[in-house]
């Protein structure tokens, strides 16, 4: 893996960072992050994000977060609001390299990072303040760190699915219940496949999920002491549950 650290470090810094904050916003939804870490840094609310001063509900605090810590140390602009989406990037490189190091070689491990460190979509994402790239980082290192504790029947599988949990909490964080719904798509069917072989016993189970709920929990439960039921139905139910099964923000489409 080192043989690959340097050559990956330097194409994956060239394609996210070079010229980070040379283009202008031009897209709403960087508008949006942007602007509330904004107003986060000025009313010292680092709790409830706020768009044109008033409560934007639809997105959790993980990404407002960061970009607002830069801000108060750089001062905002285009590449502070980027950072962490290209940091993120660079994070995937990496990760995706490490899965590959583990189950073939340095040589693919080489090829699988510069593969994502030079795809349009990951590179065009890491160079947006938006938060998919960090999700993607999340759910990827979720599931290869599942895979480890389920697949390689490893001698201490709770660390790795504790690691897991850890990567599914910030990235529920992030974008909130869809970092729970993608691994499970994946890590589900080889689950019912490797149980009978894997080690993980219920109290493995137990310690991810509590991890899980200490990092994801308290920033929801504040919110909901805070803003009530209209948190929630705005979080959960618009944004979560009628974006997807009704036509309220999208126009009617086939399955």
């Amino acid at each position: 893996m080192r043989r690959s650290l340097a050559p990956l470090l330097v194409v994956a810094g060239l394609t996210f960072l070079v010229g980070l904050g040379a283009p202008a916003m031009t897209d709403s939804d960087e508008a949006f992050y942007a602007e509330a870490a904004r107003e986060m840094v000025e009313s010292g609310d680092w709790l409830t994000p706020y768009y044109n001063y008033e409560p934007r509900f639809q997105k959790p605090m993980l990404y407002y977060w960061v970009t607002a810590a830069t801000f108060a140390i750089t001062g905002p602009g285009e590449a502070a609001a980027r950072l962490w989406a290209a940091f993120s990037g660079i994070g995937l490189v990496f990760v995706t390299a490490g899965i590959a190091r583990r189950w073939y070689d340095d040589d693919t491990a080489l090829l699988a990072g510069a593969i994502v460190a030079t795809s349009f979509g990951y590179v065009a994402l890491g160079r947006m303040a938006l938060p998919d790239l960090p999700l993607a980082l999340f759910v990827t290192a979720t599931i290869g760190c599942c895979l480890v504790a389920v697949g390689d029947r490893v001698p201490r599988p709770r660390r790795w699915l504790c690691a897991a949990a850890a990567a599914a909490a910030l990235g529920f964080l992030v974008k909130g219940p869809l970092a729970l719904v993608l691994p499970a798509i994946v890590i589900g069917p080889i689950v019912m496949v490797e149980r009978r072989q894997s080690r993980i016993g219920l109290t493995d189970v137990a310690a991810a999920t509590m991890l899980f709920a200490v990092i994801a929990a308290p920033w929801y439960l504040a919110m909901w002491w805070r803003h009530g039921t209209a948190y929630l139905d705005s979080f959960f139910v618009g944004d979560k549950v009628e974006r997807f099964a009704t036509d309220r923000f999208n126009e009617p489409r086939p399955w």
